[in-house]
């Protein structure tokens, strides 16, 4: 069965259902109460049979009663547990359903119990607690039985109710509860007791104090048990202090019928709703126990007249309640009134049955309604009761009930048609945030809900605003087609907050708005802007947000909502966009805060450049404080510093503390950053360069700046200022070039042409290899530059004083100054004709002594060289008769075989080899030459003809022969492997050649 047709089907179902009961009584049913699954049921007005329904377990209660006398009531508590039986004769009887004892109640001996009002909150299995018991003499007393069927005490209450001077009527109805939620410390608490009577209902309430409630005494005796029981005071007794309230019926009749329902009974419930059934109709009304004033708990709402049939009232045998319909049982049928608009909702003709119905009784419990008849039993059970209730919570309006009657139902149509008559009417009273509320639960096209807003214009933004905030907490995010229609809610919802904020801003430039007094835009947009923030930190939307930012941003721009956007980027941590907008609105200095407070040089990297020209020092501090900075990463920024003076002080402090930290820390400094930094000494600060050159010294390789743009830079600007000459002189030393430096030089200052020459003696061409060589040779180290080209630049310097100072002397004592490097001959063209000779005098003297010198120390080594050549001529002629002894007993250092037995080498230092050995010993420590020599010799020895006796060595054509293998010799016995200098080379020589190596790594 399809859904459709599930719900065709229950609609036809009634709300009421009658179910099959198999019974078959053993006499006429009296008598009929079911609570609990207990049930109670009395035949022929004498018998008593117990069924537990659960079971379906029957006991008869045996019950000895006189012959005329019948049973006028059974009363059970809605627990099941306890049960008293009253006779027309007036005697009653307890019943434990648990024991199934029935016990005689001799004190209640004459009256007959017509109503009781049971404890349902304190009550237990074995004992009932104090409960109240109503006569048909209007007699309530107060008593409390035990399972054992023994009273513990008992009361009487009231000898009648004030009926207006009228006599007391029978007791009907009884019901007891408490007024608020009950405490199990047993503290004062305030009870109720409903008391119905023909014609009147009646409400008492007061504090009362369940705990002095008087235990059991101990049974001594009769008579003593009895005067004890008189003793004890009625717990309920403070509710009869005052003048009861009362509903009375409009009738002058005290009969029947007259009967009391409330709803809900069960424990630890309040009872908020009750029937009363009187002559004069049914009366509908509600129970308030917790209001302070007793005379409103009861508040009658409807009263229902009976129908007039054939000029008689049709008047209802016995009433029930559930939640939301009052039960009535007619004579010949079952009828249910809605307690909503008190229409019939269900009724059922009980036409077979009709002539014979004796009651009805309904369990609390299980919430089944059962009705007897002198034959037969029906049982009824609501079925989906709250079918059409909600119909009538809509039409009257009360949406709230419907909704939520309507949620749990299984067809969720009425729910979406009270939602939307909900909405419809809200969105007409233009409450759209309450519309919003409301439609987000509804099925209706996300498209048209969006529709009924759209179409309000301004008003209906906030309820869209809200509508959309709902469907994004209420959407799941799974797929990426999710995650694109949440992006498009929220870009949405961040459209709206920035329309309403601008229409805000609109407002507040109207001069006569801004005057108003109820008019504070300032304050409603800052309402707004936190408004979106809230809803942008939403954890539901953050991710939206982070992925859309771009977007929102642009949202937000083409507002010019520069506050929010801000804002939005804090939260986001997005400090780049913080930066941006900051210098979008010129506020520099707060844009350069953010970027000190990150500390990131990369922030610095990127927008020092567009900072630097509004806030130079500020940049400087920024820069000088962050430690991370590499100085060359700022080059570009720097660059720009010729825009204004500010910058140019800047960017020089700036680079002058880089370099003079770089320099104490001994670490390089980009060879840009000093180009520049010259660059710029040269143009703003020329004074401060030579110092600056100084500061590294004179040798190339230790200064770190570039020489040769040094140089080009003091030579461009040598003509605007004239303290670049001195630093172009310099610059020419460090970079050697000493001919161009002392050219520069002399127009300057001769002593600087001089300094110049002699900075040259100071660079000795060994520099790199200085510290192997002892101190006392230092003298000894070859010079960098030749004497020659020494001589050649002071020749410029005493030609510039001949011809400049013309100052003899002073040229003289160039002479000693060059280390007597020029010579008076080399002076004597450059003076003029007629120059006195007694300024040579002395010098010539000098030259001339110098000179001497050297021809003696010429002949001196003269005869040294020809001792040498004596004495080499002499060890040559003893050579040619030296020779060696060779024992027997030598061997080849290489196969310790006896050397005699083979051609052998014979070394000074008294090792030997047979020649085969050495040649293939001598092979590793041959240079390439030497194997390209010894592979030829080789080679040329196979193709020559070998001699076969000693006397044809002499024989011209085994000459080629002889000479290569001369060859040979010399190869082989130019030194000892093992003492010769070739050992003592192979000590560097790799244990492995590169193939050899090679091959080696293969194996790994």
């Amino acid at each position: 069965m399809d859904r459709s047709q599930r719900l065709s089907r229950d609609r036809d179902v009634s709300i009421f259902a009658k179910l099959n009961v198999k019974f078959n009584p053993k006499g006429t049913v009296t008598h009929l109460n079911v609570q609990n699954q207990i049930m109670l049921i009395c035949t022929k007005g004498q018998a008593l049979q117990m069924i537990r329904l659960q079971r379906n377990e029957e006991s008869s209660i045996p019950l000895s009663l006189a012959l005329h006398d019948r049973i006028s009531a059974v009363h059970l508590d809605p627990t099941g547990n306890h049960a008293l039986i009253s006779t027309n004769g007036g005697d009653n009887y307890y019943l434990s359903t648990r024991t199934k004892s029935l016990k005689p109640l001799k004190r209640l001996k004459n009256h007959e119990i017509t109503a009781v009002g049971w404890n349902l909150e304190l009550s237990k299995d074995s004992d009932t607690s104090f409960i109240v018991l109503g006569t048909s003499k209007g007699i309530l007393m107060e008593t409390s039985i035990n399972s054992s069927g023994n009273m513990n005490y008992l009361k009487t209450l009231a000898n009648g109710l004030p009926l207006k001077g009228k006599p007391s009527s029978e007791v009907t109805s009884l019901h007891l509860s408490p007024c608020s939620e009950y405490s199990s410390d047993g503290a004062e608490s305030k009870w109720m007791l409903l008391v119905g009577m023909p014609s009147r209902l009646f409400c008492l309430s007061g504090i009362i104090d369940p705990s002095k409630q008087s235990a059991p005494p101990p049974v001594v005796g009769t008579m003593f048990s009895a005067t004890m029981l008189d003793q004890t005071v009625a717990t309920l007794q403070p509710l009869f202090k005052e003048k009861p309230q009362c509903l009375s019926a409009a009738s002058k009749q005290d009969s029947m019928p007259s009967r009391v329902v409330v709803y809900p009974v069960a424990k630890n419930e309040i009872p908020s709703k009750f029937v009363w059934l009187n002559i004069s109709g049914v009366v509908f009304g509600d129970l308030v126990p917790s209001c302070s004033d007793d005379s409103q708990i009861v508040k009658e709402e409807v009263t229902v007249p009976h129908k007039m049939i054939d000029g008689k009232l049709d008047l209802p045998m016995d009433i029930a309640l559930t939640e939301h319909h009052a039960l009535l049982l007619y004579p010949d049928r079952f009828v249910a009134l809605s307690l909503l608009n008190q229409k019939v909702m269900h009724e059922e003709l009980l036409t077979n049955e009709s002539l014979h119905i004796g009651g009805m009784t309904r369990d609390s419990a299980s919430q089944f309604m059962w009705i007897y008849t002198e034959s037969s039993i029906l049982k009824y059970r609501p079925v989906d009761e709250t079918r059409f209730i909600w119909k009538i919570y809509l039409d009257r309006g009360e949406y709230s009930k419907a909704i939520k009657m309507t949620h749990a139902m299984e067809d969720q149509k009425p729910h979406q048609l009270v939602l939307k008559k909900l909405a419809e009417k809200q969105i007409a009273e233009k409450k759209y945030e309450a519309a919003a509320r409301t439609l987000i639960s509804s099925a209706e096209p996300f498209e048209s809900i969006l529709l009924k807003f759209t179409t309000a214009g301004a008003d209906g933004r906030n309820g869209l605003k809200l509508l959309l905030e709902l469907k994004l907490k209420d959407m799941q995010v799974i797929t990426s087609e999710d995650k694109k229609r949440r992006d498009l809610l929220v870009c949405w919802l961040v459209q709206l907050f920035l329309s309403e904020m601008a229409e805000t801003k609109r407002l507040a430039t109207d001069v006569q708005i801004q005057d108003s007094p109820e008019r504070q835009p300032e304050r409603s947009l800052k309402q707004l802007r936190d408004q979106l923030f809230v809803f942008l930190n939403n954890r539901a939307v953050r991710e939206a947000v982070e992925v859309n930012k771009k977007q929102i941003y642009d949202l937000m721009l083409k507002h010019t909502e520069y506050e929010s956007q801000l804002q939005l980027a804090k939260s986001l941590k997005d400090y780049t966009k913080v930066i941006d907008t900051h210098i979008h609105l010129q506020n520099y200095k707060a844009a350069l805060e953010v970027i000190s407070t990150q500390g990131e040089p990369e922030l610095f990297y990127q927008y020092s450049p567009l900072l630097f020209p509004y806030i130079p020092r500020e940049m400087y501090t920024a820069w000088t404080n962050n430690e991370r900075l590499l100085p060359s990463r700022l080059l570009p920024t720097l660059y720009k510093c010729h825009a204004s003076k500010e910058m140019t002080d800047a960017a020089m402090y700036y680079i002058k503390r880089t370099l003079i930290k770089a320099k104490k820390e001994r670490s390089g400094v980009d060879k840009q950053m000093q180009n520049f930094y010259i660059s710029l000494l040269a143009n703003y600060g020329p004074d401060q360069l030579l110092p600056y050159f100084e500061s590294y010294g004179k040798i190339r390789k230790q200064v770190p700046y570039d020489v040769e743009f040094a140089l080009r830079i003091c030579l461009e600007k040598d003509a605007e200022h004239k303290d670049l000459s001195r630093c172009c002189v310099f610059l020419y030393c460090v970079a050697e070039m000493f001919e161009q430096a002392v050219d520069r030089a002399l127009p300057i200052d001769l002593d600087l042409a001089k300094e110049c020459v002699r900075m040259m003696d100071e660079r000795p061409a060994g520099d790199n290899i200085s510290f192997i060589l002892p101190f006392g040779d230092f003298e000894d180290r070859p010079q960098k530059y030749s004497t020659e080209m020494k001589r050649r630049i002071w020749l410029k310097i005493a030609r510039y004083v001949i011809t400049e100072q013309k100052d003899v002397a002073a040229c003289m004592n160039l002479l000693k100054e060059s280390n007597n490097i020029l010579k008076i001959q080399d002076l004597l063209p450059h003076f003029p004709q007629f120059t006195k000779i007694e300024h040579f005098k002395e010098p010539l003297c000098a030259s001339l002594k110098d000179h001497s010198g050297k021809i003696q120390e010429l002949q001196r080594e003269m005869r040294e060289a020809a001792e040498v050549a004596n004495e080499i001529r002499g060890d040559m002629e003893k050579l040619k008769t030296k020779f060696t002894i060779i024992k027997a007993t030598e061997k080849c250092e290489k196969c310790k075989e006896k050397a005699l037995t083979r051609p052998f080498l014979s070394f000074a230092c008294k090792h030997f080899y047979h020649r085969d050995c050495l040649e293939r010993a001598i092979q590793p420590t041959l240079s390439e030459e030497e194997k390209e020599q010894y592979k030829n010799i080789k080679e040329g020895l196979e193709q020559c003809r070998h001699p076969q006796r000693a006397a044809d060595v002499q024989n011209k054509e085994f000459q080629p022969w002889v000479t290569l293998n001369k060859k040979l010799e010399q190869l082989l016995s130019s030194s000892c492997i093992l003492c010769g200098p070739k050992m003592i080379k192979s000590a560097v020589r790799p244990l492995l050649t590169e193939e050899e190596y090679g091959r080696e790594l293969e194996t790994w």
